[in-house]
């Protein structure tokens, strides 16, 4: 349900309070700042033929999200009635002294297509804010957009991020009145862009969508919704805390990490982060680590892509989810790798092999994946994980991961290209449940002999093996519930 519906099925103000708005933007701000922004809010309602009911009631919640306490929408209206153009250009000044011109915009636009298509006046009049606020012809356009998907009005095709808005200023408040216009009750609104939607809604009125640059990137990124539409190359170390990210289809975030003499490795952080459509590319040297992030999204198929690509570049993932349909969610090659704690669900692409893991050359570096989940996850070899040399799993679970092209063994979860390491043992503690697991060349051989797998369980599942050296064991403490230990190389 949108916006626009709750407020018009809202039995009576106090179910409304139930469901109150995130907290403002500029919540924080005086409350001097306050009561102006508000005010203008106000003047703007005003200016109408009448206040709807819903509008009524957003600018009531508006008022809470706010903080500005009881219910003063009389108050707001009755002084909005003697201001003069100097008063309002005072609090516009306010407004701009704050940094809030573009949430005022969105703002009004919510507020006045609410349950109307926009007026010629009205439109007027925003056109006109915006031009006194500083916001160009694009802005405008883009604010207009995120009114649009707020209240589940019909949009104009095509997604808008706040790169790609067009039109003028005037023109664009007009064509979203159009766009409101041409609705036909009671088919639903058409949603060009659901994921930036659904932002949208659980943001509004705290974050509005910022368009990302290398130079936010330089800068440090805390907090903020920003939209990422074009590719962006960065040569620098750059860290993000808090944030949200919502990517278009094919954006990259490339960093280059070139190894100065004497300098110390490069280190990167990312922390508490949702990713929605991420690409994140890393080539070079030094580190990243992933901490308490959400990677999500519906990849385009066709881009064949991995929510993170490493080259060179050594990655700690901790505590992080992986979501992200028809796409890898984890490259590394060349490098360390350590996963603690991450959940891996529905990733992969059913042409690249590891869903959720792909580890490439890394003979000599360490690889631990620890205490991690991995549940449906597919690709075309190894559903879950893919890797030249198994290294160390340990305490983790697999389930119902799947190998489309792996006609011998459709349930491979954990495929093994070259060799198998036996001395920690290789996986240990682990529990694997419709999900296969291939150790390849067990000839690998510590003095006195290696173990490969120890203390786990294959429900439904088969261990694969072969070349197995005479001093090594392949299970240890291990049970098999519908499931065998098979001498066999999968080709």
């Amino acid at each position: 349900m949108n916006l626009a519906d709750t407020l018009r099925r809202a039995a009576d103000a106090e179910q409304l309070t139930l469901h109150p708005l995130p907290t403002h933007s500029l919540a924080q701000a005086s409350e001097h700042t306050r009561l102006q922004y508000a005010s203008v809010l106000a003047a703007l309602l005003s200016a109408q033929d009448a206040v709807s009911e819903p509008q009524s009631r957003l600018l009531a919640l508006l008022l809470q999200a706010l903080d500005l306490g009881g219910d003063p929408r009389a108050a707001l209206f009755e002084a909005v009635r003697g201001w003069d153009q100097a008063t309002l250009c005072a609090a516009l000044r306010s407004v701009c002294d704050a940094d809030a011109e573009r949430a005022l915009v969105l703002d009004a636009l919510v507020l006045l297509r609410l349950d109307a298509p926009l007026p010629e006046a009205s439109a007027q009049t925003l056109a006109d804010l915006a031009a006194f606020l500083g916001l160009g012809e694009p802005e405008l356009a883009e604010l207009a957009h995120y009114a649009a998907l707020l209240l589940g009005l019909p949009t104009d095709g095509a997604a808008q991020g706040p790169a790609e808005a067009k039109g003028t200023a005037k023109g664009s408040a007009k064509a979203g009145a159009k766009d409101a216009a041409q609705a036909t009750p009671p088919q639903p609104a058409p949603q060009p862009d659901p994921l930036l939607a659904e932002l949208l809604t659980e943001n509004w009125p705290n974050l509005i969508p910022e368009r990302l640059t290398v130079d936010d990137l330089l800068d440090g990124i805390e907090g903020g919704l920003w939209f990422v539409d074009e590719t962006l190359e960065i040569h620098q170390p750059w860290t993000a805390q808090g944030a949200t990210f919502l990517f278009r289809s094919g954006s990259t975030i490339h960093t280059t990490l070139a190894q100065k003499a004497g300098a110390p490795a490069a280190a990167l952080a990312i922390t508490g982060c949702r990713f929605v459509g991420a690409r994140l590319r890393y080539t070079g040297s030094g580190s990243l680590k992933v901490q308490d992030c959400d990677f999500s999204g519906q990849y385009d198929p066709a881009l064949q892509a991995s929510a993170i690509d490493s080259t060179g570049v050594v990655l700690d993932l901790q505590n992080s989810r992986f979501t992200v349909h028809q796409a890898r969610a984890v490259a590394c090659n060349g490098a360390a790798l350590q996963v603690q704690g991450c959940n891996f669900t529905d990733c992969g692409h059913p042409e690249l092999d590891g869903g959720a893991l792909w580890l490439g050359v890394a003979e000599n570096l360490s690889q631990q994946i620890t205490n991690s989940r991995f549940e449906r996850c597919s690709a075309h070899t190894g559903g879950a994980l893919w890797a030249h040399y198994l290294n160390q799993i340990e305490s983790c679970e697999f389930i119902d991961c799947t190998s489309a092209g792996r006609k011998d063994e459709p349930n491979l979860a954990v495929h093994c290209a070259i060799r198998t390491k036996g001395n920690n043992p290789a996986v240990s503690g682990c529990v694997f449940r419709n999900s296969s697991l291939n150790l390849a060349d067990a000839s690998y051989r510590h003095a006195g002999g290696s173990t490969f797998v120890s203390n786990s369980q294959f429900h439904i599942s088969q261990l694969y093996f072969y070349r197995k050296h005479n001093d090594n064991t392949i299970a240890s403490n291990c049970t098999f519930n519908g499931g065998q230990t098979i001498d066999h190389k999968l080709q």
